[in-house]
Parts: C-alpha cells; sequence; structure tokens
C-alpha cells in the first residue's frame, strides 16, 4: 500500500488530491481573514460612530474624574481654615464644614457622559487633527 502511494506520488497521480486539499485550505484561511478584517472595522466604525469606547479610553476618562474628585477634597482644608477658625463653636464649624462638602458634591453630581472626550481621544489615538476647519479660516 505504501509502496503504491509512493510510486502515485512519483508519476503525479496523487498531485491533483493534493492540490484540492491545498487550495481548500487557503480558501478556508483567506475567507477567516477576510470574517476577520470585516469584525476589525465594524468594531472600528462603532468606535468612530461613539457607540463603543475602548478600555484604555474609558480608565483614561475615569482616572481623570478620580483626580478631579481627590484635588477637590484636598483643597477643602485650605478653602475653609479661616471660616473654621472663625466660627464661635464646634457646631458652627462642623456647619461650616458640612456645607462646603455637601457643595463640592452637588458640584461633582454635575459629571456627566462627554461623547467629545472620547471622540477626541480617538482623533488624537488615530493622529487626525481636530483643527482642520480651524485653520481654514485664517
Amino acid at each position: 500500500m505504501y509502496i503504491q502511494h509512493l510510486k502515485e506520488e512519483a508519476s503525479g497521480r496523487d498531485e491533483p488530491k493534493k492540490n484540492i486539499e491545498t487550495k481548500k485550505r487557503s480558501l478556508e484561511a483567506e475567507a477567516d481573514l477576510k470574517r476577520s478584517k470585516a469584525d476589525m472595522a465594524a468594531l472600528q466604525l462603532k468606535e468612530l460612530e461613539g457607540k463603543m469606547h475602548r478600555s484604555e479610553d474609558v480608565e483614561a476618562v475615569m482616572t481623570d474624574l478620580v483626580f478631579t474628585i481627590r484635588s477637590t477634597f484636598m483643597a477643602l482644608p485650605g478653602r475653609l481654615a479661616v471660616d473654621v477658625v472663625a466660627a464661635e463653636s464646634a457646631a458652627e464649624a462642623s456647619e461650616i464644614i458640612r456645607a462646603e462638602v455637601y457643595r463640592a458634591l452637588e458640584e461633582l453630581a454635575g459629571y456627566k457622559y462627554d461623547p467629545e472626550e472620547y471622540a477626541r481621544r480617538v482623533r488624537d489615538r488615530e493622529g487626525w487633527r481636530s483643527d482642520l476647519s480651524d485653520g481654514e479660516n485664517d
């Protein structure tokens, strides 16, 4: 059997079978590649449309928010020191601090999702200029 196979291979009779298998595998690989490219293009389109965000962009925006919150609360002692020292009682000092904390929290509660921030990050990552229309008016 093996000798027969070697003879057929040597005479070229087995070649069409190999070519068919090779072509079939090649076509399957090409189809997989095209599907992958189409999937990537669909994901990129969703990102450009603002319907999807990359995790690193979400992380960066949330990190910015955390630092904003941190700086807001770190500034409280400096903003309140004079008023608290001037307070006539601990209850009055407490009320001054409470009112300022609530004011800071109200300000932070106004944080809203900004699709333009994500769009700017996409433009920056892709290397697209965001000021194309600005330069035309000069």
